[in-house]
């Protein structure tokens, strides 16, 4: 099978759009590479999917987005903005391919079949993170360290504490407004789906 060529780079980047572009062409070339039996290019197609994926939202929200730290914390950000426990759990594993592309764990027990689910596991999320792109970001707030070295990657401010809410998402791009609710959002609770106005 062939896949469409990737967009022509350019001195000041890949669009977003271009990003979502690159994530569908990648998920479908770690298909093609695993059935080929080249398991560690589709180890690492796997992740740029997920990568690609996370760094067009990331350019939108004005987000650090060059390094694999920033790309693992958005991804895993964003599933807890959105209460999409599956995309945190995505981003986990795809991270754990990139390893194999270091590492070639190619002893492992059932390794073919762990890439495969994981590829199946990516392909499935790439929709939502596309479902995301186009949403309003959601009120978020930092509730442990982990969170709070999230964001701190993702906005490069280290001044970001535990118990710092930001309507937006901590969206550099988005203007924060005062946050009115009864609680806010659901966080990890699983059962994601895009408000019936943020769907495509």
């Amino acid at each position: 099978m062939t896949t469409p060529d990737l967009p022509a780079p350019r001195e000041e980047g890949a669009t977003p759009d271009e990003h979502a572009a690159i994530s569908r062409r990648f998920i479908q070339q770690a298909s093609d590479e695993l059935r080929k039996g080249d398991r560690i290019q589709a180890s690492e197609k796997t992740w740029g999917a997920l990568a690609h994926g996370v760094k067009a939202i990331a350019k939108e929200r004005g987000w650090l987005h060059e390094g694999h730290h920033t790309l693992v914390s958005g991804g895993r950000h964003l599933g807890i903005e959105f209460g999409h426990p599956r995309l945190v759990l995505a981003t986990d594993n795809a991270d754990k391919l990139h390893r194999n592309f270091y590492n070639n764990y190619d002893d492992l027990p059932q390794i073919a079949d762990i890439i495969a689910d994981i590829i199946d596991e990516v392909a499935s999320v790439l929709p939502d993170l596309e479902a995301i792109r186009k949403a309003a970001p959601r009120y978020f707030v930092i509730r442990n360290g982990t969170e709070r070295r999230q964001v701190r990657w993702l906005t490069g401010d280290g001044g970001i504490q535990i118990g710092d809410e930001s309507s937006v998402g901590f969206s550099l791009n988005h203007p924060d407004e005062p946050f009115q609710s009864d609680g806010g959002p659901p966080v990890g609770s699983g059962g994601w789906a895009p408000a019936p106005d943020e769907a495509a």
